[in-house]
């Protein structure tokens, strides 16, 4: 019996990915997943902290009421972990996580990459259908 490393990703029946869980990792998104929860009042204050100090290596994904996601790049573990947990009190942060990217996100990936390529599609026949009204 042989069990294959590499994942293929099927949407509407055609490949959209294909490659080993690390491959696909590094494709779709070569950063850290970050969640943050703090109590609703204060949670604008820890993303106004993150978004301040990581400027454009945090990319905010979710907002879920009192915890938000991040797509955090060209951050180390240890950076993130030392600032987050020296700040939990000050920022009153109740609980975050740091992970590496997930199949999940990277399958959320491709399936947001295919609707915004399927958008441009429609966008672009509905311009040429009114050039010829």
């Amino acid at each position: 019996m042989f069990v294959s490393g590499r994942i293929g990703i099927l949407i509407d029946g055609r490949l959209r990915a294909l490659g080993t869980t690390d491959e696909l990792k590094r494709e779709c998104s070569s950063g850290l997943r970050v969640d943050v929860t703090a109590h609703v009042d204060d949670i604008d204050s820890v993303h106004d902290f993150l978004m301040e100090r990581f400027a454009d290596n945090f990319v905010p994904v979710n907002d879920f009421g009192s915890t938000r996601h991040y797509s955090a790049y060209n951050v180390s573990v240890a950076t993130l972990f030392s600032l987050l947990e020296t700040k939990k009190s000050e920022l009153k942060i109740t609980d975050y996580v740091v992970s590496e990217t997930t199949l999940e996100t990277v399958f959320l990936h491709t399936v947001q990459e295919v609707a915004s390529e399927v958008a441009r599609v429609a966008e672009r026949r509905a311009v040429r259908e009114n050039e010829t009204v």
